[in-house]
């Protein structure tokens, strides 16, 4: 959500798919604050400013206090635990807002997977 506004802030086109690759990679495995500034550095200067932002904020995170991570787990549990595909897109937009990139994808996908069992 947070890259679709600031694309379509920006005039952006997008990734290339090899830009896309690493950059999914980096989301899903790559858990070194550091690290993932450096290509959120590099992906700013290839002109990939919103994957920028969100491996920035992803860095961010990581680097969060353990009580306040927890507090992001709980979240995702009741959220998980929910049948309300809203309330579990509020709880995905908490997460990604704060960095929690992949906590706020599977929400993303489970409000959908809600929404799609809804309309069945």
């Amino acid at each position: 959500m947070i890259i679709l506004a600031i694309r379509k802030k920006a005039g952006d086109k997008g990734l290339t798919p090899e830009l896309k690759e690493l950059y999914n990679g980096a989301l899903d495995g790559l858990n070194d604050p550091e690290s993932l500034r450096k290509l959120a550095s590099r992906f700013n200067g290839e002109g990939c400013k919103p994957e920028a932002f969100v491996m920035n904020k992803l860095a961010d995170f990581l680097e969060l206090p353990p009580e306040t991570k927890s507090l992001f787990r709980e979240l995702f549990k009741k959220a998980i635990a929910s049948k309300d595909p809203v309330k579990v897109d509020k709880a995905a937009k908490a997460c990604e807002e704060a960095g929690a990139i992949g906590s706020a994808r599977a929400l993303y996908e489970y409000a959908e997977c809600l929404r799609k069992a809804e309309a069945a």
